[in-house]
């Protein structure tokens, strides 16, 4: 699934207090960690560089451990797009497939979890199924392109609304960066 606890992600920032605990069905092992930290960073108090806003508060909560595990994943393992293409639904009908963006580019979405974006930028593809994204960008609905950069784009039927929305929740207000419209190939 989405959810990821690994040192490996904070290696260039301290994750933010409290961490999410992980989805249900989860290894207990995973419960105990996210407990562990939890406590670690509670203890620390003030001293903990990062947190998340307070409940209620109009600031975002920041993204911590859903999605953070994509370029990882991609980067360590031969079998991760092959794998994300047996077992997602919105990967297998988006695979392959060509989009014509309103300011005038494409976007491809490779079969093996290439993709292609402005001006011929290579990158990465796959799906985005952060439930703290919310209605920005809907698990089930969602995937994530890191070409030049990583942003979130939300699938609705044959239109992409590509956003500089990754490390933000729902209640950030997301930049829409392109709005793209299938073209052909894929499904």
């Amino acid at each position: 699934g989405e959810f990821s606890l690994d040192k490996r992600h904070f290696s260039a920032e301290p994750p933010p207090y409290p961490l999410p605990d992980p989805p249900p069905g989860a290894n207990k092992a995973a419960f105990f960690l996210v407990g562990a930290f939890n406590e670690a960073m509670r203890a620390l108090g003030t001293a903990w560089p990062r947190r998340q806003p307070a409940p209620g508060s109009s600031e975002p909560p920041l993204q911590s451990v859903y999605g953070r595990r994509r370029l990882d994943w991609f980067g360590r393992h031969a079998n991760g797009f092959a794998t994300e293409l047996r077992t997602m639904p919105l990967i297998k009908r988006l695979v392959g497939s060509e989009w014509a963006c309103e300011d005038g580019s494409s976007l491809q979405l490779g079969g093996n979890g290439d993709a292609r974006w402005r001006s011929g930028r290579s990158g990465r593809w796959g799906s985005m199924n952060n439930p703290d994204l919310g209605g920005a960008c809907p698990v089930g609905a969602c995937i994530y392109v890191d070409v030049s950069g990583s942003h979130n784009v939300a699938v609705n039927g044959s239109s992409l609304t590509v956003m500089r929305l990754f490390y933000r929740t729902a209640s950030a207000t997301p930049e829409v960066a392109a709005r793209c419209h299938r073209s052909g190939g894929g499904a």
